[in-house]
């Protein structure tokens, strides 16, 4: 729309020349007033000039393929209709995805994929249309195809498997706007979908660009590709000797308590296992997620509703600990000394003989 408002003035100024050329070009000439004619015979001679040198510049021929000349002014009308065919293609993509398709009832996230096929399918047709118009045959590619594709191939590899991949992310759709992904230990959600590279926002407001081409060469955890309705767990142990079937009564409390965690399906505690110092318990519970900020932000209100309710129950949750044994092939001797400093000496051989 801003273009097609520029573009609107500069026709207008341009008509208006012409329609001035032509009026001083037919208009009468007055006899007996010899000022007026020198004056308006001046400026119809000097329009007439520049209308003439554009004319051949317009119509100056560049170079002539197949016996078809190729003017300038085919290129410039070609450049135009270039230009205009991107104005139009990115209008009408827009219209259709942001307008036309909602009200079909199709998904954003499909609107999106449809919108960046248009412009591409439009893009190309008046590329087309633009090299027919400038008289150059699509013959004239079959030798150069060979050509760019031998010059240009391994420099472009990689630009031309990200734009495919990009083809087929927006055909297939494992991945669409709005979902929240995993990438080794990247997570973050998809916020645009582009023809080389996907945009990514992290959980700490980051923008991150991945090629699009990562997505069907790695291993891809979409979180919420059929449903951001996902699983998630807090593990605690507790003191051996603590009452198992209490702890576990606590740890579904602290999941019922909770706003986030949803009724169905229901939570559920597990005796993992006998630790080294601790008896292990995992409480798994359900939530809906739209980032994985949201996701910590609930395990980390469970851990502090387990804390306070095992403390009001009197058990203890259980650290590391270690119990030692001296083994010794005879008896150790604790001497006290002043200061609180304790020091452990070997026996020596006459309180063996002592003893």
């Amino acid at each position: 729309m801003k273009h097609s408002r520029c573009l609107l003035p500069i026709c207008l100024v341009v008509g208006v020349l012409f329609q001035v050329e032509a009026a001083f070009a037919q208009a009468p000439v007055q006899r007996g007033e010899s000022g007026q004619e020198e004056v308006g015979a001046s400026i119809s001679s000097s329009l007439a000039g520049l209308r003439q040198g554009a004319t051949s510049v317009w119509n100056y021929e560049i170079i002539v393929l197949d016996d078809r000349p190729i003017t300038v002014g085919t290129v410039l009308s070609s450049i135009v209709l270039l230009l205009i065919g991107v104005i139009l293609s990115r209008m009408l993509s827009r219209v259709l995805g942001k307008r036309v398709l909602p009200r079909l009832g199709l998904h954003r996230n499909a609107a999106s994929a449809i919108q960046s096929l248009v412009f591409y399918v439009l893009l190309s047709t008046f590329t087309l249309w633009a090299l027919r118009f400038l008289n150059i045959p699509l013959t004239v590619f079959t030798f150069l195809g060979g050509a760019i594709a031998i010059g240009l191939g391994f420099g472009s590899q990689n630009i031309v498997t990200n734009f495919i991949s990009g083809l087929v992310l927006l055909a297939e759709r494992p991945i669409r706007t709005g979902d929240l992904i995993q990438i080794d230990d990247l997570f973050g959600t998809v916020e645009h979908i582009g023809a080389r590279s996907t945009r990514i926002t992290t959980a700490t407001n980051l923008e991150i660009i991945v090629p699009n081409s990562t997505f069907l060469e790695n291993n891809v955890v979409n979180w919420t590709l059929v449903s951001n309705m996902v699983r998630t767990s807090v593990c605690v142990g507790v003191a051996y000797g603590s009452p198992t079937r209490i702890v576990t009564r606590l740890l579904k409390r602290a999941a019922t308590e909770h706003g986030l965690i949803l009724d169905q399906p229901e939570s559920f505690v597990r005796f993992a296992d006998f630790g080294e110092s601790s008896l292990n318990f995992e409480l798994h519970f359900f939530i809906r997620i739209r980032n994985m900020m949201e996701r910590r932000r609930v395990e980390s209100d469970i851990r502090y509703k387990i804390n306070e309710l095992l403390n009001e129950a009197g058990i203890t949750i259980a650290f590391p600990q270690r119990d030692v044994h001296l083994l010794a092939a005879q008896p150790l001797m604790v001497q006290v000394t002043p200061g609180d400093q304790v020091s452990v000496e070997p026996p020596t051989n006459d309180s063996n003989k002592a003893a």
